[in-house]
């Protein structure tokens, strides 16, 4: 850390799908830094039996078991970083909650009120109780970036970064895409600014080329990649983007570097240690 704010920009864990691999390592080194904020960009939460696509049916029938999980590692994320502030935003999976009961049971919209607030995800997730802050409205600044799921942004380009950077003409960083991207954009003024635009990675499990036995998850193959950015603030809000690529070495095993420091995650037996710098 070599600026007055360290921010960790996490997206798409995508719970109860995360690999157990990034997980972990993200977990340690969150715990290893002096991070002074955590914000939560979207899809932190699967809700895919709410999904309009189809499933199984143990899926389908899955709900319960995919909110506890959640609170659960919401709970460990919270006792890992301590008391810092950590700021949650909706992307299109969180969205899945209301749009099923705007679309299926609309009767069950007066349960979102404020003064019930029953079916939402304040309640649902428990964030009161983890002190997790809600963020209702995006894109989310602090200082001098701006912070965005991603999917309000309809692109399927190849260079994302570039495209947000044209509908935004700011810094910014987003989620959703599942796989790192950047751009940098040099105005001709008299400042002669350097502005940026980021993508993060995700935290999800990515499938084998050759995993077919998962039906209902939408990809057998992709380019994604495991990961998440941090970012150092320095004086007057000027930043530094560190975007941290997992590498996953061997079936049971990852790794990552974070400032000169190498962090392996490695599954012994039923559980997974962190090795740091071969320790």
């Amino acid at each position: 850390k070599g600026g007055v704010m360290l921010l960790a920009f996490l997206s798409d864990i995508h719970f109860d799908h995360e690999c157990p691999y990034a997980w972990a390592l993200t977990k340690a080194i969150l715990k290893d830094l002096p991070i002074d904020h955590v914000i939560l960009g979207g899809d932190i939460i699967d809700l895919g039996p709410l999904s309009i696509f189809k499933a199984a049916p143990h899926e389908k029938l899955a709900l319960g078991d995919q909110i506890r999980h959640s609170r659960k590692e919401l709970r460990a994320l919270r006792n890992t970083v301590g008391d810092i502030p950590i700021s949650y935003f909706n992307g299109n999976h969180e969205e899945r909650l209301e749009y099923h009961i705007w679309q299926r049971t609309p009767e069950l919209a007066a349960l979102q009120e404020e003064d019930l607030n029953i079916l939402t995800m304040n309640h649902l997730f428990q964030f009161d109780a983890t002190d997790i802050l809600h963020v209702r409205q995006t894109p989310m600044r602090v200082k001098k970036m701006w912070f965005f799921h991603g999917h309000e942004i309809n692109t399927r380009a190849a260079h994302v970064a570039k495209m947000n950077f044209m509908h935004r003409s700011g810094n910014s960083m987003c989620g959703h895409h599942h796989r790192f991207d950047s751009y940098y954009h040099q105005e001709f003024s008299h400042s002669q600014s350097i502005l940026g635009s980021f993508v993060n990675a995700t935290l999800e499990q990515i499938p084998a080329i050759h995993d077919v036995r998962n039906t209902s998850r939408w990809i057998g193959y992709s380019k994604w990649q495991n990961g998440f950015s941090l970012i150092d603030f320095s004086e007057g809000g000027y930043f530094r983007v560190e975007q941290l690529l997992y590498i996953k070495e061997a079936a049971s095993r990852m790794r990552t570097h974070v400032y000169g420091k190498l962090y392996r995650a490695v599954r012994k037996k039923n559980k997974i240690d962190i090795i740091i710098n071969g320790r």
